[in-house]
């Protein structure tokens, strides 16, 4: 997601995860740095705080200081979405990179902010997508084998379901191997991604069922949109599938169902023919977003199933939110091409945008965001749908 203050690319957690003021109708989408540096410089405004949300300008009260500062103290450590993979030294940042860096010593600021272990220490993160971290002494892991083991005791994510990456480079490839072998260091930091289900040729399956669930809020029945977004490489049209274009001529291998609506939630299904797909489609993503509510904080446990088409009472994997916080989407996973068929892997990260908006569900997605948005092959987007 991008803070539309400072334009720098940032994790969710590096932003407010609920609107600034009670008063407040919009997303914020001013990061946490740049809104504490904004309130240092305020003036004092009697009766108020002497502070203001800077995109619609309502003054913060007292209860809306208080719960800014508390979101302040319990965010996870933020990172530069530029370093990871990247060894930090004893000032922070590499000296191969210190002199491009315009962010500052992050192992400095980890440590001071959080009291995190400094990179002196011997410390070195493993990042998941949402910003989640965990801290490792490199005394005690030495080996990428030894590191799924005790990543799958703080997560309880199986070492087969991990895919560890460091600079671009799978530590799947040679588990053996010395984390020292890849250059992991002490303050450096390196992805998670939660794989929930390969498929191979030896597996059989061709046509998939995807179901993206909501549990109602409390005042009843009402609806979230679940879409699917297809990237291709080399880049070219973002298509996307949800409620209002249920099938593309460009793409006749993809279908969406419509709303499901059942007495305690609601669905989306989305049947998508793998073997297939073109082999320039790399990328399916899977979103929910609030329609007309402002967040979709109110619909408890969003979840995604993934089904057979030819077995569709067997279920293949799932991923269920259990708190999707005061965002307008949440992106629940990711359908990726590899060498040897296709990887779902778990997203989750909170994002901006809807139905009526998805460029900053793109842009938090960081594929092809310049791209044009094809929601017709034959009629151009129009962005605002029509309601439910």
């Amino acid at each position: 997601m991008r803070c539309t203050r400072c334009s720098t690319d940032k994790l969710s957690i590096e932003f407010p995860q609920s609107p600034i003021t009670d008063a407040c109708e919009h997303i914020p989408t001013n990061c946490l740095r740049c809104l504490s540096a904004r309130f240092k410089a305020s003036s004092v405004v009697p009766g108020y705080t002497g502070k203001t949300c800077p995109e619609c300008h309502m003054p913060l009260s007292d209860r809306d200081w208080i719960r800014f500062m508390e979101a302040i103290q319990d965010s996870d450590f933020v990172v530069d979405m530029a370093k990871i993979g990247v060894v930090t030294g004893a000032r922070g940042v590499s000296p191969s990179i210190a002199s491009h860096s315009t962010a500052g010593p992050l192992a400095s600021y980890l440590g001071s902010v959080n009291n995190l272990p400094s990179s002196m220490d011997g410390v070195f993160y493993v990042v998941l997508l949402t910003g989640e971290n965990f801290s490792f002494s490199l005394n005690a892991i030495r080996s990428v084998q030894a590191l799924k083991i005790a990543l799958q005791t703080k997560t309880k994510v199986e070492p087969l379901k991990q895919k560890l990456i460091f600079e671009g480079k799978d530590l799947d490839e040679y588990p053996q191997n010395s984390l020292a072998a890849y250059g992991i260091g002490s303050g450096s930091y390196v992805q998670l991604i939660i794989v929930l289900y390969a498929i191979t040729p030896t597996s059989k399956i061709r046509n998939v069922i995807f179901r993206l669930y909501w549990g109602y809020p409390a005042h009843g029945a009402d609806y979230l949109d679940g879409t699917c977004l297809v990237f291709q490489n080399p880049p070219k049209e973002t298509v996307l599938f949800d409620f209002g274009h249920r099938e593309q001529p460009s793409l006749p291998y993809i279908h969406h169902s419509g709303d499901i609506m059942r007495p305690t939630q609601g669905h989306h299904e989305i049947i998508a023919d793998l073997a297939n797909l073109p082999q320039d489609v790399q990328h399916l993503y899977f979103v929910l977003s609030a329609w007309k509510s402002p967040t979709i904080g109110h619909f408890p446990n969003p979840s995604f199933q993934m089904f057979d088409r030819e077995k569709p009472t067997k279920q293949l994997c799932q991923y269920c939110i259990g708190k999707a916080a005061n965002s307008q989407a949440v992106i629940l996973c990711c359908v990726s091409r590899t060498r040897q068929g296709w990887e779902v892997k778990v997203d989750g990260r909170l994002s901006a945008g809807n139905a009526s908006n998805y460029p900053p569900i793109i842009n938090t997605i960081g594929i092809n965001v310049n791209a044009p948005l094809i929601s017709n092959a034959n009629a151009p987007f129009i962005l605002m749908l029509t309601s439910h």
